[in-house]
């Protein structure tokens, strides 16, 4: 039931014009704690959702903001850290580790560097905090890949190689 819910949410996210922003404010909250959901569906339909938000709102800075306020941040860059700890986190189920991070699609983490990327585009300082976050750590890690034999990293490095050439936004005043 959870699935089904996460899942429309997402769908109602899809081309959402900017005056309509104040109508997914109250979602916000709820949507950043299912970044942290154990269930990759859950969390993956949550990340869609997140990125067609972050498209619609993508020209106005404080609506970004707002999507924001609540964690997205950081929960994209560790998302985007299982890029890098796959391959240790599938090693770790495999020996009975405790709890391994939920592994994603090839397809979500492609999505989170493109909203990365336009989060940079819309925002200065989202921007500055995802540097903050160390978030260009990651593609250093990623352009040797650790995955499992059958990821093909040829689309994941284009979308790497996107985030880090775009054009750095205006800088925000203090």
């Amino acid at each position: 039931m959870q699935r089904l819910a996460v899942s429309t949410a997402a769908n109602l996210c899809r081309h959402l014009p900017v005056e309509c922003a104040h109508l997914v404010a109250d979602a916000v909250p709820l949507m950043t704690n299912l970044l942290s959901h154990h269930d990759q569906r859950v969390l993956e339909h949550t990340c869609v959702g997140f990125s067609r938000l972050v498209d619609a709102f993508t020209h106005s800075a404080d609506t970004l903001e707002t999507l924001a306020a609540h964690g997205l941040l950081p929960n994209i860059v560790r998302l985007l850290g299982g890029m890098v700890s796959d391959a240790d986190a599938r090693a770790s189920r495999l020996s009975g580790g405790g709890d391994a991070p939920v592994t994603l699609s090839d397809g979500t983490y492609t999505m989170l560097l493109k909203m990365s990327a336009n989060i940079c585009r819309g925002s200065g300082t989202m921007c500055a905090q995802l540097l903050q976050l160390q978030v260009l750590h990651l593609p250093l890690h990623c352009r040797q890949p650790r995955r499992a034999p059958e990821f093909s990293p040829c689309a994941l490095r284009l979308d790497l190689d996107d985030l880090l050439q775009q054009p750095e936004p205006p800088l925000p005043r203090r």
